[in-house]
C-alpha cells in the first residue's frame, strides 16, 4: 500500500466513531485540530496513538528504510490501528 492509502485506512479506523469533528489527516495541524473540535485529552492514549500512526508513516519518507525495517514498522501500524479500534470500542462503551 502506498502512503496516502494507509493514511485513508488509518483515519477510517480513527473516524469509525461518530466524531463531531472527523480526523481529516495525520499531519499534526489535523491532529490537533480533531482533538480540539472533540475536547479530547491531548495526553490520552487514543491521541498519542494517533501521533505515533502519523509518525509512522512519516519515517519512510525521511530516511532511507530497509526492506526488513519497512516490514518492521508496518507489523507496528497495524498493531496500532487494532489498539486504535480497541480502543475506540472501549470508550463508546463506557460512555
Amino acid at each position: 500500500m502506498q502512503a496516502r492509502d494507509l493514511e485513508k485506512l488509518a483515519t477510517d479506523v480513527v473516524n469509525a466513531a461518530a466524531w463531531r469533528h472527523p480526523l481529516a489527516g495525520l499531519s499534526t495541524e489535523a491532529i490537533q485540530s480533531w482533538i480540539a473540535g472533540n475536547r479530547i485529552d491531548p495526553h490520552a492514549m487514543l491521541a498519542d496513538l494517533v501521533y505515533r500512526v502519523s509518525e509512522i508513516l512519516g519515517i519512510p519518507h525521511e530516511q532511507d528504510v530497509s526492506p526488513e525495517e519497512r516490514v518492521a514498522l508496518a507489523g507496528e501500524l497495524r498493531t496500532l490501528l487494532m489498539t486504535i479500534d480497541a480502543e475506540i470500542s472501549s470508550a463508546s462503551d463506557r460512555g
